[in-house]
């Protein structure tokens, strides 16, 4: 999450961060052995969540920075 959806994102990087979610979320679909695993969903679904949010703003706010569309002036 820090090298894809750090404070600098762009389309590619949160598009790679997604997939990389996606795959985990696919490993670990049928686990529910333990509190752990149910801990890592848990995770994995707020950094969905994180992802898909910061892929929806197309401008940059805060510590929200999207290096490929342009500061508006």
């Amino acid at each position: 999450m820090w090298e894809r959806v750090g404070i600098i994102r762009s389309e590619q990087s949160l598009s790679t961060a997604l997939d990389t979610l996606k795959r985990w979320e696919y490993v670990l679909e049928d686990t529910y052995a333990t509190r752990y695993d149910n801990e890592i969903k848990d995770m994995l679904q707020v950094a969905r969540l994180i992802v898909d949010a910061a892929m929806h703003r197309n401008h940059s706010v805060g510590a929200h920075y999207r290096s490929d569309y342009p500061t508006e002036k």
